[in-house]
């Protein structure tokens, strides 16, 4: 149950997994011809709720900023590890009270892109991203694995449902920004503690407004104008 996208259909695969090109860390393969090529492997969780809606994490904070991005839960495969023991660790490890709500399908889907190394390097870089489809459960306990972010640029009380963000928009206009949340730390930290880490701003957001977010310049700002709203 493996597919191996085409590379030029992926353009754009390390920014839409969030890797810094200059930071990847990978193992070194030598091809038939002599030729090096650096292979980074990633693991993502496209995770779907009952309304049909995909978890995206749409930013990070990060060194006392929110940096906008638009991408999957996942992670970097370890050197020995299979995809799919990686995906069930991102499960827990980032939906602690919920992976147990998750049915993770056992097939994924992977996706290839080579990129030319930055700097001196004499390796290029392969990157490989396994995609893992995953439903969460109906009445699984959103609340205890999430906390909503209140907005300081309208009522935090307002929650935002799919009519109410695209009512009365036309196509020239921006959609209200979604409901967005950070996923709770492991137990025995409080989000204070995880300020000197990466905090993640994830939201539920149909799946086609995500294939949008990656592709569209008019979405990239309007995802710099949801953050600034934090």
């Amino acid at each position: 149950g493996i597919e191996l996208a085409n590379a030029a259909a992926v353009a754009g695969l390390p920014e839409r997994l969030g890797i810094d090109l200059e930071d990847s860390l990978g193992e070194v393969h030598v091809t038939e011809d002599g030729r090096q090529i650096r292979v980074v492997q990633v693991v993502s969780l496209r995770i779907t709720n009952p309304q049909g809606l995909v978890l995206v994490m749409l930013g990070r904070y990060d060194n006392g900023a929110i940096r906008p991005c638009c991408r999957l839960l996942g992670q970097r495969i370890p050197s020995g590890c299979q995809p799919r023991e990686i995906a069930a660790k991102v499960a827990e490890s980032h939906l602690r009270a919920l992976h147990q709500w998750l049915d993770i399908e056992s097939d994924f889907e992977m996706l290839a892109e080579d990129v030319d190394s930055p700097g001196q390097s004499a390796a290029a870089t392969q990157f490989r991203a396994a995609t893992f489809r995953a439903t969460l459960r109906p009445g699984a306990p959103w609340h205890k694995a999430a906390r909503r972010i209140r907005l300081h640029k309208r009522s935090g009380a307002m929650r935002q449902t799919l009519s109410k963000r695209f009512a009365g928009k036309s196509s020239s206009t921006m959609p209200r920004a979604p409901d967005m949340y950070t996923l709770n730390p492991p137990s025995g930290r409080g989000l204070l503690a995880q300020l000197s880490d990466v905090v993640g701003v994830y939201a539920w957001i149909p799946p086609w407004e995500f294939r949008w977010l990656q592709s569209s310049k008019v979405a990239k700002e309007a995802l710099d104008e949801w953050l600034d709203c934090l």
